[in-house]
């Protein structure tokens, strides 16, 4: 994403809850919610997913805290921001010359192509979206299909991505389009 620090801040509200968890193995997650009485109500319903996270909060918000610091001190946000753009805009022009690319998302972290039919009529493109997916993971980079019809492919990329990753990512992805099996 690269221009806000959370997701929701794109949409320009501020959630009563939020729970986000580091999963580096450990499984760490952390949650808060405000004191508003509509979510009392959810929390209590839920009490058994939050009941871990009011036990050891202290810790997981330090935790949390540490962990956007060292975010910020890597200034991973602007790195995101810059190499987040540059691979979008290679995206594109990849969708400019691949009728098989409907869409390319510009909001989130990973970038998510669109892949259908016909840009006309928007038809998901199934077939065509599992065999790039496929190829790109036989070409060792992590992908995966999602959506409704499994149309759309997303590239699960890492933290630190620079724009030599980009660049492979898009070299690699315009060479699988151009075989048979990924046309439409």
């Amino acid at each position: 994403m690269g221009t806000h620090f959370w997701g929701f801040e794109t949409q320009g509200v501020v959630p009563d809850i939020v729970v986000f968890w580091q999963t580096d193995w450990k499984c760490i997650s952390v949650g808060s919610s405000g004191n508003d009485t509509r979510n009392r109500g959810v929390l209590q319903k839920w009490n058994g997913i939050f009941q871990h996270v009011r036990r050891e909060s202290g810790f997981l918000a330090r935790l949390a805290w540490r962990y956007s610091m060292w975010y910020r001190k890597k200034k991973l946000q602007q790195n995101a921001l810059q190499v987040g753009s540059g691979w979008i805009a290679a995206l594109t022009e990849l969708q400019q010359r691949f009728p098989v690319i409907g869409d390319v998302a510009r909001l989130g972290p990973v970038p998510r192509l669109d892949l259908v039919l016909s840009c006309e009529s928007r038809a998901p493109a199934p077939q065509q979206a599992s065999y790039v997916v496929n190829r790109l993971r036989e070409e060792g980079i992590l992908a995966g299909t999602d959506g409704p019809h499994h149309k759309c492919d997303q590239a699960a990329s890492p933290l630190i991505f620079s724009e030599r990753d980009a660049g492979i990512f898009c070299q690699t992805l315009e060479t699988i389009l151009r075989e048979d099996a990924a046309q439409v």
